[in-house]
């Protein structure tokens, strides 16, 4: 029975994120009276917690950089939709959320020749890297514009599921002397294949508190 509503959940939040192009985003992931949104001071507070829980995404020849502090993130679920309908689904490790609230702390994410900053105003931002897979192929196929939702689970007991459009998509195309140089996400895993590597730049449209997920 857990397992049917965790599915069910899943459902409803990508139905939602595929609807994600207007200004705000309602969704049925938690249809019930504990449903909430993060707003005001909460929100500023979340914001930065966010960012404080997520990973650097830094390139293996930064993590060999003098006085490098590997951030930890934590592992979170992202969710697009499968060419059948089905969900797309990907646990990951290399997310970034950038705070864009006054006082957030500066955040870059490059590879290669490529990078994006923080803006310092406006909505917030989440990057995430993907190594070519079908997830990454159906937010790519999705295009600028498109919607999805990252599902984060924080130690204060609730789920977050923060609704996202893409602002930018960089593919990182497989090249021996980058991959040598150590121009790839540390965590980068398709040497063996050549596979290209994706980064997805979100805005946030709003986040959702839900202690009804397992």
């Amino acid at each position: 029975m857990k397992k049917l509503i965790s599915l069910a959940l899943a459902v409803l939040m990508v139905c939602a994120a595929v609807s994600a192009v207007a200004e705000t985003v309602d969704t049925y992931a938690s249809a019930s009276l504990t449903k909430s949104f993060v707003e005001g001071d909460e929100l500023v507070t979340l914001a930065d917690t966010l960012s404080k829980s997520c990973a650097d995404i830094a390139t293996l020849a930064q993590t060999k950089a003098e006085g490098y502090q590997k951030m930890y993130g934590k592992h979170v679920n992202v969710f697009s939709v499968n060419p059948d309908g089905s969900i797309g689904l990907s646990t990951i490790g290399y997310w970034r959320y950038m705070n864009n609230h006054e006082g957030g702390d500066d955040a870059t994410v490059t590879a290669g020749d490529w990078s994006v900053s923080k803006r310092g105003s406006g909505a917030d931002q989440v990057v995430i890297q993907l190594t070519e897979g079908q997830n990454a192929l159906n937010l790519y196929n999705a295009g600028v514009g498109a919607g999805s939702t990252l599902m984060v689970k924080l130690d204060d007991g609730f789920t977050y599921l923060l609704h996202l459009r893409i602002t930018d998509i960089h593919v990182q195309e497989f090249t021996q002397e980058a991959y040598d140089a150590g121009e790839f996400a540390s965590g980068y895993s398709g040497a063996d294949r050549q596979a290209r590597s994706f980064y997805f730049t979100f805005d946030v449209l709003s986040i959702e508190k839900t202690n009804q997920i397992l």
